[in-house]
């Protein structure tokens, strides 16, 4: 359940996996609730949608970890 997905679970990790049709084409806006906020470059995300090519998800994942490589 997303509701589990806290800060010390992605501690410990790193490999997010998402298998759930959230984000497919033609509602490419959505994604799973993930915590994006509390992922790093020491995390890697993979979604299992082939359309779009590139998911809110992990748009949001490179977002976040880019955030952090510049702060």
């Amino acid at each position: 359940m997303y509701s589990h997905l806290t800060q010390d679970t992605l501690i410990s990790n790193h490999l997010i996996v998402n298998s759930t049709p959230v984000g497919t084409f033609p509602n490419i806006n959505d994604f799973s609730p993930t915590p994006v906020e509390f992922l790093t470059s020491q995390h890697l995300i993979y979604d299992l949608i082939y359309n779009p090519e590139e998911t809110k998800l992990l748009q949001l994942g490179k977002k976040s970890v880019h955030r952090l490589k510049t702060d």
